[in-house]
């Protein structure tokens, strides 16, 4: 429960805590000076590389309180923020590219998507994140397939210090749609915290975030329930070896955990059917990698990935006796890739490496109309299919002069299924001469040509929905999608007062996969809908993006975005859905007197969309606001507390194409502990 209480009697202690915590409060900067690696798989400082990135940064996710991914994406310039098609999760879209042709990686290696196609955000937790960076356009010459609309990097958290530690928490309500009807009674319930050690020649560290929440009914009095009750959970373990200042090793464990049920009605003649579905989901992760520095051979690291991702889904009536219908589905991944990076030249610098990757799936349901009377569906064509690719790529950085530099590349692929696949591209930067006022000004391009192999469940799906009407086949004569990117945009920073970035953006994109009517239907299915995955799209999303950033003192910060989007069907020439024309994105961060105390202000607009192909739906424009609180109470403690939704946008459940926030206001305050 949220409380409020007068500090009347406190008044000497209170202020002189805000007096003394001014010299914890961080600066509110560009922190341009960065160092970033997912734009040339090479560490380079953000305002120098020759690959545009944008990054949000350990700061923005701790001033946001983002607890997820999907809110610490969420004020990506650009980014569309998408629920994902029948989870009870989120997805981002870039460039108007839609999720499952977004390479989402934590420390460059891929994380299992939860439907098989897309990454849910909501399953990332961020309190072992350092930065996010973002590199939009095809990528698929340095990170291979699904990197046609761009890749998403998370990068983890390093520590310094001999001893680390940070524990933290807060409660949060729904009000009026908190579930039991008190406004307010706490809804939602976070917390995360971490440990690390940094000793000569080792270090180590843990840390879980978890998020359980009671959902949220939008209206009073029904059975269905608009948000998910449930948690979910994130555990990682490292263990690093540090012999040499030449070499390092390390071993680590991530560990995902869910459980939530959704309550919702199901139409049928004489009276609703109340069902209940409960989704259980756990995500196992092992690495292991290895650096070698060598003093005339540059940089060598190899890492070893492996993944195994299971999802159970049950749906079950409250009215009767049996559960009625059970899904399993379990994902494994193994990935092996090595790295090489060496000055060949002064004014050449090769990268290059090999990657193995294998995956499968296996997937299963049953029904049970009567109790006893289970009916086993194989939901794949085989009761396991799998696939695996062997790649190689290489990248030559090439400094031209002082003010130009290229980075052509280019990703071999031979794919069990699919044979061989080529994938060029090239970057580049030119810089204007520094001014005197030491303003600097710089153009970047890349062209390059992006990939998606068909996964195993557009493959090798048997998705039977008879009841609902409807059934999906996979078809496992799909052809890989392929597409091009062009990628121009202009820079101007005064690296200390503020940076502006204009890009403009083509995407084109052929082979697509969608469903379509089944060509050669199942004659024993002739009495319902059948559909299968087709290769029918081509499309074309381009546009323009606008990002601004100013720091005029240490107190004030401010970030505005503006996105414009024009994305087609190139064969219906109609507009693709759920994809809005023009998008705002807003952020002012204010700390007064660079003190102890900061707010910071949200803000974000939308235009309306189309939500079907055929065009005769239409979702409405929105915008939302949010207000962020953060007070440094001394070094080590913290307090923080924000409104989420201010305006309480929110969408009406009962219309399907309605895309506004599914969330109302949410309101909600929290305590850190810290010795960083």
């Amino acid at each position: 429960m949220i409380h409020c209480f007068s500090v009347g009697k406190f008044k000497p202690l209170f202020f002189a805590s805000f007096l003394s915590a001014g010299a914890y409060a961080s600066e509110l900067t560009l922190e341009l000076d960065q160092q970033v690696v997912t734009g040339t798989r090479t560490s380079r400082v953000l305002l120098d590389t020759p690959v545009r990135t944008e990054v949000i940064t350990r700061q923005d996710i701790e001033r946001q309180h983002a607890r997820n991914a999907r809110e610490a994406i969420n004020l990506l310039p650009g980014a569309l923020i998408q629920k994902v098609h029948g989870k009870t999760g989120y997805e981002v879209w870039l460039q108007g590219v839609s999720a499952d042709r977004v390479l989402v990686l934590i420390d460059g290696e891929p994380i299992s998507a939860s439907t098989g196609s897309s990454v849910d955000l909501t399953q990332i937790g961020t309190v072992n994140i350092d930065r996010i960076e973002v590199v939009k356009g095809a990528t698929s010459a340095l990170y291979g397939s699904n990197a046609i609309g761009g890749v998403i990097n998370i990068i983890t958290r390093q520590f310094t210090k001999p001893f680390s530690y940070m524990i933290q928490g807060d409660l949060g309500s729904y009000g009026t749609q908190n579930v039991d009807g008190k406004e307010l009674a706490d809804g939602q319930r976070s917390g995360a915290g971490l440990i690390a050690l940094k000793q000569d020649g080792w270090y180590a560290n843990g840390s879980f975030d978890f998020v359980d929440s009671d959902g949220f009914k939008a209206y009073e009095h029904i059975w269905d329930q608009s948000g998910p009750e449930g948690s979910k959970a994130n555990g990682h373990l490292v263990f690093g070896l540090t012999p040499s200042e030449n070499q390092s090793y390390f071993f680590g464990a991530d560990y995902y955990g869910e459980e939530t049920d959704y309550r919702f009605t199901q139409a049928r003649p004489g009276n609703p059917n109340y069902k209940i579905k409960h989704e259980n989901a756990d995500r196992r992760t092992l690495k292991l990698g290895a650096d070698w520095w060598l003093e005339t051979a540059g940089e060598f690291k190899a890492r070893l990935f492996s993944e195994r991702f299971r999802n159970t889904t049950n749906q079950d009536s409250v009215d009767t006796p049996q559960l009625e219908q059970k899904r399993h589905a379990v994902i494994r991944s193994e990935k092996i890739s090595t790295q090489w990076d060496i000055d060949a030249s002064p004014s050449h610098n090769l990268t290059m490496g090999a990657d193995y990757e294998a995956q499968s799936l296996s997937q299963y349901a049953w029904n049970q109309d009567l109790p006893g009377e289970k009916v086993f569906k194989q939901e794949l064509i085989e009761p396991r299919v799998d696939r695996h690719n062997s790649e190689f790529f290489l990248q030559d950085a090439i400094i031209i002069s002082d003010s130009l530099e290229l980075l052509p590349g280019f990703r071999f692929q031979n794919d069990s299924d699919f044979g061989d696949y080529f994938a060029p591209k090239v970057n580049g930067r030119y810089d204007f001469a520094e001014s005197v006022d030491g303003t600097r000004q710089f153009i970047r391009f890349g062209v390059g040509r992006g990939y998606r192999v068909p996964n195993l469940k557009e493959r090798y799906f048997l998705f039977d929905h008879s009841q609902n009407g409807y059934v999906v086949y996979g078809n496992p004569d799909l052809v890989p999608e392929s597409s091009k990117s062009y990628q121009l945009s202009w820079a101007i920073t005064e690296p200390n007062l503020y940076y502006v970035d204009i890009n403009l953006f083509l995407n084109k994109q052929k082979n697509l996969i969608a469903t379509g009517v089944a060509e050669q239907p199942n004659e024993s299915n002739d009495f319902i809908s059948q559909h299968e995955y087709i290769n029918i799209g081509r499309s074309k999303t381009q546009g323009a993006e606008f990002s601004s950033t100013l720091t005029p003192t240490d107190n004030f910060k401010y970030m505005f975005s503006y996105t414009y989007l024009e994305s087609r069907d190139l064969r219906s020439k109609l507009h693709l859905n759920k994809r809005p024309r023009h998008q705002v994105k807003s952020n002012i961060d204010y700390q007064p007197n660079a003190g102890p105390f900061t707010i910071s202000l949200l803000a974000q607009w939308q235009s309306k969309a189309w939500y079907n192909h055929e065009q005769n739906q239409q979702a409405v424009s929105w915008s939302r606001f949010d207000i962020k609180l953060n007070y440094d109470m001394t070094k080590h403690i913290k307090l923080y507390a924000g409104i989420d939704n201010i305006e309480d946008t929110q969408r009406d459940f009962s219309i399907e194409h309605d895309l506004r926030p599914d969330e109302g206001r949410f309101v909600y305050a929290g305590l850190k502990l810290t010795n960083f």
